[in-house]
């Protein structure tokens, strides 16, 4: 196994996740590693685990273009196991009926979790985007919202292939998934340190 991939792993283990949660790969390209780690636990977050392996991550730059040098970078990608995704059961329920009403009437609609409110509204080329708090505007001593003034912070966008039930069904389960990810995020920022 390749030392840093050797490293990752033990940096893992040492905050308390197991291979069977996490996993680390490793490849060679050209003069590149490239390690995808892949999260198998649907109550892991991802952005934990990008923090956790992330110091590993080193690319070189261009200091006048910017550009990424050829050669002894460092590339490192967090991904969740599609075998095993998050839990929408929950969120699904309450954000079908909120996006259909969002694309009918091109109205934003709330989505009430027990945790936050989500904002639903519709784009002016016609697809859906999600609105809620960013993990990053928590105070990670605190817990608290950075701006408690703030409710919703842009979040992402979503392609939606017409107003048919079908696909509005698949663009929330998209969405659900994204609020569910949004969810393991904050509820780690926001742990008492």
């Amino acid at each position: 196994m390749d030392e840093t991939a050797q490293k990752m792993n033990d940096a893992l283990k040492k905050a308390g996740f197991n291979r069977r949660q996490v996993t680390v790969r490793h490849r060679r390209a050209l003069y590149d590693d490239d390690y995808r780690i892949k999260v198998h636990d649907p109550e892991v977050s991802l952005l934990q685990i990008e923090e956790i392996v992330g110091e590993f991550e080193a690319i070189r730059y261009d200091e006048y273009s910017g550009e990424i040098l050829e050669g002894c970078n460092n590339y490192v990608f967090v991904t969740r196991n599609e075998e095993h995704p998050v839990d929408i059961s929950q969120i699904l329920p309450l954000v079908e009926p909120a996006l259909t009403k969002a694309m009918q009437n091109e109205l934003n609609q709330v989505v009430n979790l027990p945790t936050r409110r989500y904002l639903i509204g519709r784009q002016q080329n016609g697809n859906p985007d999600l609105w809620g708090r960013k993990p990053e505007h928590v105070n990670r001593l605190t817990g608290m919202p950075k701006y408690p003034d703030q409710e919703f912070d842009y979040l992402t966008e979503f392609y939606c292939s017409g107003d048919t039930p079908e696909a509005i069904l698949s663009a929330a389960k998209m969405i659900s998934r994204a609020i569910a990810e949004n969810e393991l995020d904050l509820a780690y920022v926001m742990k008492p340190q």
